[in-house]
């Protein structure tokens, strides 16, 4: 019987409460199992997800495949993001034409191994 997005996300959260971790992965072969479907179009994946947003759980899909869960509560303490300080000269920079988002994006995602610091030389 194939379940609908809320009836799966509901037993997704159920399956979470249980398990009382506060995160966790959850593969798509054991999402096919929940909803009762054979293949899991990303229709019903993001339905699932607002589903589960809703009820207070965030689930995001991960790139090694399946997805992974967690309460949104756990994110109430978590520091705000100081957006001024971490990128307010980037900010001004891209306002003014002086930075490009390339510029930012060779930031972003230069590999771990590469040294950022600029201040060896």
């Amino acid at each position: 019987m194939q379940r609908s997005s809320y009836e799966t996300a509901v037993l997704v959260a159920l399956a979470l409460k249980r398990f009382e971790r506060t995160r966790v992965r959850l593969s798509g072969i054991r999402l096919k199992k929940i909803s009762g479907r054979k293949q899991l179009r990303s229709v019903f994946v993001q339905a699932v997800i607002e589903e589960l947003n809703d009820m207070g759980v965030l689930m995001i899909e991960l790139e090694n495949g399946g997805f992974g869960l967690t309460y949104a509560s756990v994110l109430e303490g978590a520091p705000a993001l100081p957006v001024a300080r971490a990128i307010g000269s980037e900010l001004r920079d891209l306002r003014s034409g002086e930075l490009s988002l390339s510029d930012i994006e060779s930031e972003l995602f230069q590999s771990d191994g590469e040294d950022d610091d600029d201040d060896d030389d």
